[in-house]
């Protein structure tokens, strides 16, 4: 078995290798599944991501809301 952090490095190559039209792709060993807690710490990690990505668009609009209410009141 290989590093993960090696293969994924290694998956990063081969995308340039086929983006570029250059090189020859390394070949890739398969890491082992990723354990019980490493897998859950993943998931939890993609679900805060894509909260965050759907709450930072909903403040921004809810800020340019205020702004343009202080500008209408004549406040900076």
């Amino acid at each position: 078995m290989q590093e993960r952090a090696y293969v994924t490095g290694l998956r990063a190559a081969n995308l340039a290798v086929q983006r570029l039209g250059r090189g020859r792709p390394a070949p890739i060993i398969d890491t082992e599944p990723d354990e019980l807690h490493i897998a859950a710490a993943k998931q939890v990690n993609r679900s805060l991501r894509r909260s965050q990505q759907a709450l930072v668009p909903a403040l921004n609009r809810a800020s340019r809301r205020v702004r343009r209410s202080l500008q209408t009141l004549g406040l900076p």
